[in-house]
């Protein structure tokens, strides 16, 4: 009774971050620059026809969009936007009434109107992200935590390691990302394995490893060009 219970609560846990983590998403216009708007009404043309100079045919059809301001100064504005696309949507894409786009404004006649720049993907992103960590997490329950972990973080550092060889331009940057992998090697191994005698000797096994096959590497490839010369 007692792991039926567990597996409720975590299945209700589960549901209840998806709503909230869709919720948050969702509405997060205010939080960006760019003009982001909804889609409220669609009014579709008849199609037409079309044929480009390698006699490729295609129909395309105009919408007529009426889309709602979500953030900035014009937020609760309604205003009309022009997109076509085609049937094989090779260039262009269709937009449906609810959707959620990036627009800037132009003027048309002296009329203020909206241009469609972009669609608004983020739910999905997150969303997908979302539904890794939880199958990450129902199958390698807590130590799948700590893999996660350990990427992000072994991702920062790769980051700040790169803005740094940019900013400063240094020249042995092989020894800077050397030395970093062996930061990666040691925090992904804490994390995942933990301190212990058996992180010591798989860190010392890999780093022994991979030393001596650099070095013979190196050495190998010396010893070609050394041997080159004597041709």
């Amino acid at each position: 009774m007692r792991v039926k219970k567990k597996y409720l609560i975590e299945w209700l846990l589960i549901i209840l971050s998806g709503i909230l983590i869709y919720f948050l998403v969702d509405n997060d216009a205010f939080l960006y620059k760019d003009t982001v708007a909804q889609i409220v009404s669609v009014t579709n043309s008849k199609a037409t026809k079309t044929e480009d100079t390698y006699k490729n045919k295609d129909m395309t059809t105009e919408q007529t969009l009426k889309v709602k301001v979500l953030n900035g100064h014009r937020k609760g504005e309604v205003l009309t936007a022009k997109n076509t696309f085609s049937k094989s949507g090779g260039y262009d894409q269709r937009f449906y009434r609810g959707q959620k786009v990036f627009i800037k404004f132009e003027k048309s006649d002296g009329k203020l109107m909206a241009m469609i720049n972009n669609y608004k993907r983020d739910v999905y992103l997150i969303m997908l992200c979302w539904a890794v960590v939880v199958l990450l997490f129902l199958v390698t329950q807590i130590r799948g935590f700590t893999s996660l972990i350990s990427v992000i973080l072994n991702f920062i550092i790769f980051l700040l390691c790169v803005q740094l060889d940019v900013k400063w331009n240094i020249n042995n940057f092989f020894w800077i990302f050397a030395t970093v992998a062996v930061i990666f090697l040691a925090l992904s191994l804490v994390l995942v394995i933990g301190f212990n005698w058996q992180c010591l000797v798989t860190f010392s096994s890999i780093f022994i490893g991979t030393t001596l096959a650099m070095i013979i590497g190196v050495v190998a490839m010396q010893v070609t060009v050394l041997l080159q010369s004597f041709k």
